[in-house]
């Protein structure tokens, strides 16, 4: 261990050693998914986030105690990311990085092996494989590897108190089989990689020291290298003889490839094409993921990072050409910037698979417009139908029922399953899902006792796409929710009756549909979890001294050309200290226009001398973008730069969001200037135009 040097930055121990709050761990908790990794007991964060008003103090107080004494209660275990001591080189479980860096990576370092065909300088590729790295970890390797980093003592007791009382339990035949790890066994358990990729020059000097090195590292960890199950990959040009040495070294065999798979079959009914399925669900599809697209926007995400992380592993390993087009109507900067590229299919500017996603599917999609073009009325079902309150398999059952692919007679028939094809319960018609759910004389029952007054409506229509339209516009989405249950239990009876069920009375069935469809929205609001109630916000509220307080606003005025801006400022009195109304240029969306009036009434808090500044406006968006630390790639980048630039000259800033009743004055005055030719100033004066507002506020 005297070889291993810390790396840890001069404060990171500091930070590390500071005390922790009781707001740290609820809004670590409120951030965990509701129904992700459940403890033993069965209780996952949605029972802690939904009940917090019961058990928050309890759980903070047991939190704050671990964190404060390194004391672990055995039944307890949490896991701790340090994000500084993180290689350059490693891709996976790093925000911002992608696991398959490293992959492309290596195939670019084994294509130029490959490559190599001439030069005497040789170079291998070694995969190791760590022999179950996961349990051969000793603890007190863990600690002192910690201790070498530099991390701070209280640090490293909370780290080894999570890991010396961890716990597992495995179900055996539905019942939980317990093994406890005890502190002093010499099973342990710790994240390891049991693959490693090592590249070095094909000779025997470096062979020689990479075979020292693993000799060291496995005394040291406890770690055993599987040298059957590792191998070694030489460059093209590597002589014979050379191999046969390095392999003698390092013990290892040659292979040819690293990568392979393999691809299974199985038939099964298929009742809608792909093509069909990978359309949205508002255009009559799933909206599952067409596989090639999919991987053209994943690849188009790699030469986005290209381009925009230039200090990454990847980019060093590849060149790339940047060729974007002018964009224009993009707010410039006020200072002298650097040009930048942006994704303006994003709001944030930035590119992800999601948006690239959609964009290829919009192209594939202007490209077979007349295959995938639907009328208004067919996309008013599929939105209607993904909207309602009801279990999802119930609104799948509802699209296949719309789409004609339920497994009726008729269907198995078209497909030469089976040969007949009348209604297996009435023997008068042809099965079609139609039939079952609206024409059989057992569904009719049914709806004549329905609450819905179903009996009333006409038959005859052609299919199920224009009968669920038909009941859209005459009922309310409660009474067609039901309408959608009663014909699943229809259906659900059907199949029951078909493998030698009885039928159900039709008074049973409307009846319990109805108590169906109530415990579900029952349980809904039982899984609902309760999200922390915002102060009253109606009221605009004076700022504490010495702060002054500035609101502003944006407006968008309908004829296009222009927009306007306003700002108030105010101290704790309530009393108006400066105000503007100003005109804006023409802009292409209201978080343009309201980034815009931010910055204006930056420039004027900045010239009229404010220090100490709370910025309230309504734009939920504008806020987030000056509260975040990262850099804002979005159309309006430049903006937010521009204004975080004029707050970093004043004393003290925070910002807030205020619904559009606390920033009624400065949403006044930018209407008002759709009136000017010039901007206005008001300075320890009352905008007359804002008068009635202030003096309500």
């Amino acid at each position: 261990m005297t070889a291993f040097r810390g790396f840890l930055i001069a404060n990171h121990p500091q930070i590390l050693s500071s005390e922790f709050s009781a707001v740290e761990i609820r809004e670590a908790l409120f951030q965990m998914g509701p129904t992700k990794a459940p403890g033993p007991d069965g209780m996952n964060a949605l029972f802690y986030q939904k009940f917090w008003h019961i058990v928050g103090d309890s759980v903070i107080t047991a939190v704050l105690d671990f964190l404060n004494t390194g004391v672990m209660v055995p039944d307890i275990n949490h896991t701790i990311l340090s994000s500084p001591i993180i290689s350059d080189t490693q891709s996976a479980f790093v925000p911002g990085r992608l696991i398959t860096d490293n992959v492309l990576v290596a195939y670019e370092t084994l294509h130029a092996m490959h490559s190599r065909k001439k030069g005497k300088k040789g170079s291998i590729a070694l995969k190791l494989d760590i022999s179950k790295a996961y349990d051969r970890v000793e603890w007190s390797f863990l600690q002192v590897i910690m201790q070498r980093i530099g991390f701070p003592e209280g640090w490293i007791k909370r780290v080894m108190g999570c890991v010396t009382t961890a716990s597992f339990s495995v179900l055996v035949n539905g019942k939980p089989l317990v093994i406890f790890i005890h502190p002093e066994d010499s099973v342990k358990e710790i994240l390891f990689h049991h693959d490693s990729l090592l590249f070095c020059r094909a000779n025997s000097n470096e062979a020689e020291a990479i075979a020292d090195i693993l000799q060291v590292y496995a005394k040291a960890s406890g770690q055993s290298i599987n040298l059957e199950k590792s191998s070694v990959y030489f460059s093209s040009n590597t002589q014979s003889d050379k191999k046969v040495e390095i392999m003698e070294t390092l013990g290892v065999k040659e292979v040819e490839r690293f990568w392979w798979g393999q691809v299974g079959n199985e038939r099964k009914i298929h009742w809608k094409s792909w093509e069909k399925l990978t359309n949205a669900k508002k255009d009559g599809g799933m909206g599952f993921r067409d596989l090639r697209t999919f991987n053209l926007a994943m690849l188009a995400k790699q030469g986005w990072r290209l381009m925009q992380q230039k200090d990454s592993l990847l980019y060093k390993c590849f060149s790339t050409r940047e060729d974007a087009k002018a964009i224009c109507r993009i707010p410039l900067s006020r200072r002298r910037v650097d040009d930048s590229i942006l994704w303006l299919h994003n709001k944030n500017g930035r590119y992800s698979v999601k948006s690239g996603y959609y964009v290829a599917r919009q192209v594939l999609r202007s490209e077979n417009w007349a295959e995938c073009s639907k009328g208004n009325d067919e996309q008013q079902v599929w939105k209607a139908l993904w909207k309602m309150h009801v279990p999802n398999k119930i609104k799948i059952f509802g699209w296949r029922a719309c789409q004609g692919i339920l497994p009726t007679r008729l269907n198995l028939a078209k497909r030469k399953i089976i040969a007949e094809t009348f209604c297996p319960i009435c023997l008068q018609s042809p099965e079609n899902e139609m039939h079952v759910i609206w024409e059989c004389p057992v569904a009719q029952d049914v709806w004549a006792g329905s609450r819905i007054k179903l009996q009333k409506c006409p038959l005859g229509q052609p299919d199920m796409v224009q009968l669920f339209l038909y009941l859209l516009h005459r009922l309310e989405p409660d009474d067609v929710a039901l309408f959608l249950v009663q014909a699943w239990m229809l259906w659900s009876q059907r199949n029951s009756v078909l493998h030698g069920g009885k039928l159900k009375e039709p008074g049973w069935l409307n009846k319990r549909a109805v108590e169906w469809l109530e415990e579900f929205a029952q349980a809904q609001d039982q899984l609902a979890v309760l999200q922390p109630r915002a102060t009253d916000g109606n009221v605009w509220c004076p700022p504490a001294h010495p702060f002054f307080k500035m609101n502003f606003d944006a407006a968008i005025f309908n004829d296009g050309g222009r927009s306007g801006f306003g700002a108030v400022i105010r101290n704790e009195l309530g009393e108006v200290m400066a105000a503007l109304s100003a005109i804006g240029p023409s802009v292409s969306s209201s978080d343009e226009a309201e980034t815009l009036a931010c910055r204006k009434a930056m420039e004027f808090a900045v010239d009229a001398g404010f220090n100490e500044l709370i910025i309230e406006g309504d734009s939920i968006n504008v806020i987030k973008a000056l509260s975040s630390s990262s850099p804002d790639l979005s159309v309006v980048g430049n903006v937010v730069a521009d204004i975080k630039c004029l707050i970093s000259g004043l004393r003290r800033v925070s910002f807030s969001w205020v619904n559009r009743n606390c920033n009624r004055v400065a949403h006044v005055l930018a209407k008002f200037a759709n009136s000017l030719e010039e901007d206005l100033y008001w300075m320890e004066d009352a905008p007359p135009v804002a008068l009635v507002w202030l003096w309500s506020s």
